[in-house]
């Protein structure tokens, strides 16, 4: 495997995986609201390529932990802060939501490093 294959696997993964997780939770049939989630699994799913292309360039040879949390922590926070303005909820739910979804992305980002850092070694 080289690493345009890594790339489209981890992003058809990621793509397909975040979607059936949303339909996992949405109820049926999803609202239609729910088609907003395809253009923005999109959007993310090219930051997580253009990530994966900085990581493989440096993460053989210099520490990439930090930079990596701090990408995933502040994409997430920006994507809850841009959701959270689409709601019309009070400030507690927005809070709550800010909260989860920066939580939830800096740990998606971590587990992106570590699964990349234990796999990109063993590309030729």
């Amino acid at each position: 495997m080289n690493l345009k294959r890594l790339r489209y696997y981890e992003g058809s993964f990621f793509l397909i995986g975040w979607l059936l997780i949303f339909l996992w939770g949405a109820d049926f049939p999803p609202p239609i609201g729910f088609l907003w989630l395809l253009p923005l699994l999109l959007v993310l799913t090219v930051l997580q390529d253009r990530q994966l292309r900085f990581l493989a360039r440096r993460i053989k040879r210099q520490p990439t932990f930090f930079k990596n949390f701090l990408f995933f922590l502040l994409g997430s926070f920006v994507l809850a802060l841009l959701t959270a303005s689409l709601q019309t909820a009070s400030f507690a739910p927005r809070l709550i939501w800010i909260l989860v979804v920066t939580s939830v992305g800096s740990l998606y980002g971590s587990l992106f490093l570590l699964i990349n850092r234990w796999i990109i070694p063993k590309l030729p």
